[in-house]
């Protein structure tokens, strides 16, 4: 009885550990897309060019969810 609930919490923690993977790489994408026009906003009403790149901003998010 305990090895059988010991493997389906294992294969439930692991099918949650990959949906929160896919929602965390979906908001990714929506924060990243989100950022980059308002970069766009941000140069054409100042004319400051920003040097964040989209690698630093994945980067960014990665440590904020250690």
């Amino acid at each position: 009885m305990h090895q059988s609930i010991r493997s389906f919490a294992v294969k439930e923690s692991k099918l949650l550990d990959s949906i929160g993977i896919a929602h965390m790489e979906e908001i990714q994408k929506i924060v990243i897309e989100l950022t980059k026009q308002n970069q766009d906003r941000v140069v054409e009403e100042s004319g400051i060019q920003s040097s964040l790149t989209e690698e630093d901003m994945k980067q960014y998010l990665q440590r904020g969810n250690k």
